[in-house]
């Protein structure tokens, strides 16, 4: 009977336990709502998919896949890679991943450039998608990237040709793909973009020095300010993502414990619970000192002088990690397309 006793009181006393750390957890995330932070999906307050934006989404699917056409698919690829390792064992020279042809690169070349002179049309912004990942994003953004280094060639070969109206055609088109680079507000969205920008100023000022009379019917309106988000808005989606780590879908959250805030359900062991905790309390003390930082090295020397206060966390055998925005402590990163385009202004000559 004192053993089964002993039992029951230890059941109850790691269930009071569980449900501590659970409001535990729902109080940081109150504290943090009260900052500005987003808690759930309907704190971001995106807009629906429209029908411009998921005709835009199509359009960089066809693109992307038009771009790699003729390409040995994966499966083809694992399947080769498995055969060469017997032909090594069996001292037999590897078989080669298929190529296409010049003919075929042309072709599919032409079409991808077809496709992207749609999407230069465009005007709608990217459509987010909540709670994508670094994983699933920067195939995206790639693909994107891409498109801006095609569309680049192209403004060169044109201005090779001499042909002045058709180089600033090209790199009005580029400066939209630019902005669709970044499909979210997240850092390695925006550093995606960022690559982008930085690789059209460099092409401006290649061209003023190779093609100095192309150069001269440039006009300002192709070294304007590109819009980006801010500081706050970074902060606030990468948070968010912190957050859309842990969530469940609801078969998952039928098979293990969870956290119930409105229809999202957060992982509710006790690893998750308390890194979630410790972390969203770091970001409450964040957020409010970083937000209305202007540039990346604000952001940079803020976090620093805040960086002691924010904490670490260390899960079993792991290492510790740091809690809060500690990709902010090389923030200035996110400076360089500006400086590059304010560069570029005093090469062309407009500052």
């Amino acid at each position: 009977m004192r053993t089964y006793a002993v039992i029951i009181l230890a059941f109850l006393g790691s269930s009071v336990m569980a449900f501590d750390a659970k409001a535990d957890l729902l109080k940081a995330l109150n504290d943090a709502k009260k900052v500005g932070l987003p808690t759930s999906p309907s704190d971001l307050n995106l807009l629906a998919p429209s029908k411009e934006t998921i005709a835009l989404e199509k359009l960089i699917d066809k693109a992307s896949l038009t771009m790699r056409k003729y390409e040995p698919s994966f499966g083809q690829v694992v399947d080769i890679d498995f055969e060469n390792l017997k032909r090594k064992k069996n001292g037999r020279p590897e078989k080669p991943y298929p190529e296409p042809t010049s003919a075929q690169i042309t072709s599919r070349t032409k079409e991808t450039l077809s496709i992207i002179e749609q999407i230069g049309a465009t005007t709608a912004p990217r459509q987010y998608k909540l709670g994508s990942t670094p994983v699933d994003s920067f195939p995206r953004s790639a693909s994107v990237k891409a498109f801006v280094t095609m569309e680049l060639d192209e403004a060169t070969t044109s201005a090779k040709q001499g042909d002045a109206k058709e180089v600033i055609r090209k790199l009005k088109i580029v400066r939209r793909l630019i902005q669709i680079v970044r499909a979210d507000d997240t850092v390695v969205g925006l550093l995606g973009e960022q690559a982008s920008e930085q690789k059209y100023y460099a092409v401006l000022q290649k061209m003023a020095k190779d093609y100095p009379l192309i150069a001269k019917s440039f006009a300002a309106d192709l070294l304007s300010p590109l819009k980006k988000p801010t500081i706050e808005q970074i902060l606030k989606q990468e948070f968010f993502r912190t957050l859309s780590t842990f969530a469940l879908s609801s078969e998952a959250a039928r098979k293990q414990p969870f956290v119930e805030l409105g229809s999202w359900k957060l992982e509710g062991g006790k690893d998750s619970l308390d890194f979630l905790i410790a972390s969203t309390k770091s970001w409450a003390l964040a957020f409010p000192e970083l937000k209305s930082c202007q540039s990346g090295k604000e952001l940079e020397d803020r976090y620093k002088g805040l960086k002691s206060k924010l904490g670490t966390y260390k899960f079993k055998d792991e290492e510790e990690i740091e809690l809060g925005p500690s990709w902010a402590e090389g923030a200035r990163a996110l400076d360089k397309a500006e400086a590059k385009r304010l560069e570029t202004i005093k090469v062309l000559g407009f500052g």
